[in-house]
Formats: structure tokens, sequence, C-alpha cells
């Protein structure tokens, strides 16, 4: 049984084959050759007894093929082409190793790599790419449904979630190391962070919108940041 590609068939007819022969390291496997030079195609020649049951060689090597790794980079799991909106070539992978990805830098532009994985990102790149994702990420997740948000409603939050040169979740998590009790306590799991505030004996100074909406005060922010004054003109009678 011989297995050879369609490459090899039309090197063969161009005159352009290049091979070399291995010594067979199977007792059924009579020869095995392979393209040195480009690595399109190989042909591997076998030999069984005439009484073999007959081999489907095609579904043999369709699931040998996914467990042979020719070349891998850790961390990533698989790569798939695709072409952006000028032709270009693109792959995209699952799992994330940017450094591994720099040594291939003479394939692939690595000024041009990208990732949703933004501790990735922090951890490679540092604190401001990682602000950066995640600004653009929101955008996206808005962006698919067609909702244009104001850019200063994603850096907020994006500030917010890497001031302290770090990455924190927007979630029951992120929150925790607030100083507001109240602010924690109306966002989530409000029993839990009521006992926590209570055995620390936490102060609140109602500074946070959600503490002052909490005690039912005025929002220092927008008209509540400020009082209006109106200067009183005693009247004058006349008698």
């Amino acid at each position: 049984e011989v297995i050879k590609s369609a490459d090899k068939a039309q090197k063969e007819l161009d005159g352009e084959d290049s091979e070399v022969d291995t010594e067979s390291s199977d007792d059924s496997e009579d020869e095995y050759s392979f393209d040195s030079v480009d690595g399109s195609w190989c042909e591997i020649e076998m030999r069984f007894p005439a009484d073999t049951k007959k081999l489907l060689m095609i579904n043999l090597v369709t699931a040998v093929s996914p467990m042979c790794i020719v070349h891998e980079i850790k961390g990533i799991e698989r790569v798939f082409m695709s072409q952006d909106e000028k032709g270009v070539p693109q792959i995209a992978t699952e799992g994330v190793n940017l450094k591994g990805m720099w040594e291939y830098a003479d394939l692939i532009d690595v000024n041009s790599m990208y990732s949703n994985d933004i501790g990735a990102i922090l951890r490679t790149f540092g604190v401001e790419a990682a602000r950066m994702a995640i600004i653009q990420e929101i955008s996206g997740v808005f962006g698919a449904y067609g909702i244009d948000v104001d850019r200063r409603h994603l850096t907020l939050i994006a500030d917010y979630m890497t001031f302290e040169s770090g990455f924190k979740p927007f979630n029951r998590m992120g929150i925790e190391s607030s100083t507001s009790p109240f602010l924690k306590m109306s966002f989530e799991r409000t029993c839990h962070f009521l006992t926590q505030a209570t055995l620390h004996g936490d102060y609140d100074g109602l500074e946070s919108p959600s503490a002052r909406l909490v005690m039912g005060k005025v929002v220092e922010g927008g008209t509540g940041a400020f009082d209006v004054m109106q200067p009183l003109v005693p009247e004058t009678m006349n008698a």
C-alpha cells in the first residue's frame, strides 16, 4: 500500500522531486521518503502478508494525524487561519503564549499581536497595555449590538480595574478592597459585607455615590456637587 500526495505526483512530473529515504523502523514499513526542501509531501510504502485484513489507510492517517506533533508552542492548543478585511492572512489561537510568539518575528508581525487574555497582557506588556485591552474588549461587546458608548465611560471602568497597578475584576471580588462598607453591601452579598464591617469596626464616611444613596443623601456629583446661594436683598417699605 503506497500513500502519495498530489504535490508529490506533480513534482515527479515536473522533475522537481527531492526526497530523502530513511530506514524502516517497523516490520511492515518497507520504505519512507519525504520532501526535505519544502516539506509538502511524504511517501510511505508498507507491505503486509496476503491474508492481512484490508486497511483503510486514509481513515488511519486521519485518526493519527491530530496526535502527531510536528511543532508546538507551549500554551497554544490550536490555531485557526483566517483573513482580515484587506485579505491579509492572520491566525487565531486557542491559548496564549505571547513571549513564545516573539521567537517567530520572522514569520508573523509581532507588533500586531492582540489577546483578550487581560492577565497575559498585564504580565507581558504592563498595566497600561492591559488598560487599553480592557477598553477595547468592553467596546467590542457593546459594538456587537450597535451600541455606541462614550469612550470616557470606558476609560473610567478601565482605570478602576487597573489603578492598583494590577488587574482587578469588575465583580464582588474586585470590590472587596473598597473602603466603603455601604458601597460593597449595595453591590452584592449584603450580609457578608455587613458581617465583615461589623467585626472589623469599619467606618463609612459616605463619600461614595452608592453609600450616600443608601442613606438617602444627595450624591456629591453633578448638580449635587454644589449649592446655589440666592442673595437676600431687604425690601424697603414706603410709608
